[in-house]
């Protein structure tokens, strides 16, 4: 079981790093000044930074803990994938294909085959 104030962490970066991703979005149509965007997206780089932190720091403290962190990063994984393959088919529908998005699931995905290599190399 993760301890509570891990887990506490770890829920504070993912809902700051969500709020900082839809201020980005702008979703009222307010036109920010660049400057305040320039803000969001230092602040939004920090968050997912020490989100990333957390993440490499956690430990299983048993195999029921360890089955929760496998399950968990497996929908973390093929939610990530939907999403990222629906912009991809949505831009590609409207000829305007941003080629970050193609660059991110292509990262994905490697990152998983490597991942597979080296824990069968490994393990």
């Amino acid at each position: 079981m993760m301890p509570r104030n891990s887990f506490i962490s770890e829920l504070f970066f993912a809902v700051s790093a969500l709020v900082l991703m839809i201020f980005l979005l702008n979703p009222l149509n307010i036109l920010m000044p660049s400057q305040f965007e320039m803000m969001v997206s230092v602040g939004l780089l920090i968050v997912l930074s020490l989100f990333a932190h957390f993440f490499w720091k956690e430990h299983s403290y048993d195999e029921r803990a360890q089955l929760h962190r496998f399950i968990v990063n497996r929908y973390s994984y093929l939610v990530g994938c939907f999403i990222l393959t629906l912009g991809v088919i949505w831009q590609s529908f409207q000829h305007a294909l941003d080629p970050i998005l193609i660059l991110a699931l292509g990262s994905m995905i490697l990152a998983k085959v490597i991942g597979s290599l080296i824990a069968e190399w490994k393990h």
